[in-house]
């Protein structure tokens, strides 16, 4: 399976009732590495991860590239680095192909996809995608699956960077751009993810609720709660969600909450199941 295998989503800033679900877009192929900035006994490493990306085997390409950041200490080839990963992960991992942590699994009698995904500590969302189920209710017993096993997901969310940056087992995974609180009011300190909502209501201030769908509802396609945890001070009515407005995304805009562009929170809300450790550094 290529990088430029595409996730099928919502569309990027489309308006309610304006989506494009199933849509699959092409990822651009990667700029050309400054290898200029690597010693030459990285290069083979970046050889191999870019003869895998041409080849399409994401799954080699992406082990040869996470070998190559482990020892990248300049900081505008670890960018570089770190951006293939981010679509390689996320090809490699909602996928039947092979990566570190992943097992196969044989559907048995009495099994449901979210018994299944509970067991193995992963959204239903994700068992599906990645194994091509279409009915989350029509399984058959004897199918094999292809499944992570109870993935450390972790995220951490830089209010200065305006960066969210997902890690797998501590290794990286994926960097998303965010925005923040436009008047620094983005709260900061450790959460897990509590609820997560497909296609949100937003309620305003005054208690009342504006419904998916409809123009003034600014929480885009999903919406992950966040829960404080350990020292932090309890929190109310912050999260993660999506925007409408892609152009709002990098910049301190919202009134508190991370925002997303909807297809990127749509990858998040599809890997990171209730439970996923949140850091918000300043």
């Amino acid at each position: 399976m290529s990088l430029r295998r595409a996730i099928p989503h919502s569309g990027r800033g489309s308006p309610p009732g304006a989506s494009a679900v199933g849509q699959e877009v092409a990822a651009p192929l990667p700029q050309a590495l400054r290898i200029d900035r690597l010693p030459p006994e990285q290069r083979s490493l970046l050889a191999q991860a870019e003869a895998g990306v041409k080849n399409g085997e994401d799954a080699a390409a992406r082990d040869a590239y996470l070998a190559l950041l482990s020892g990248v200490t300049d900081g505008a080839a670890r960018l570089e680095i770190e951006d293939r990963l981010g679509a390689l992960s996320v090809a490699v991992a909602v996928s039947r192909l092979p990566m570190a942590g992943k097992i196969a699994y044989v559907i048995q009698k009495g099994d449901s996809t979210s018994s299944i995904a509970r067991r193995f500590g992963v959204t239903q969302e994700y068992l599906l995608r990645a194994n091509g189920l279409a009915d989350p209710n029509h399984i058959v017993v004897g199918r094999d699956l292809r499944v992570l096993d109870k993935p450390a997901f972790a995220i951490t969310v830089s209010k200065k960077e305006k960066t969210l940056t997902v890690t797998l087992g501590g290794q990286f995974f994926k960097r998303y751009t965010v925005s923040v609180g436009r008047a620094d009011d983005t709260p900061e300190g450790m959460f897990v993810i509590g609820n997560r909502l497909v296609h949100p209501s937003w309620w305003r201030a005054d208690g009342s609720e504006i419904p998916y769908g409809h123009p003034d509802n600014i929480l885009g396609t999903r919406w992950l709660s966040l829960t404080a945890a350990g020292t932090t001070p309890r929190i109310k009515g912050y999260g993660i969600h999506g925007t409408w407005d892609d152009g709002a995304v990098g910049v301190s805009s919202s009134a508190g909450c991370i925002r997303m562009r909807n297809a990127d929170v749509e990858e998040l809300h599809l890997l990171a199941p209730s439970g996923t450790p949140v850091v918000i550094a300043p």
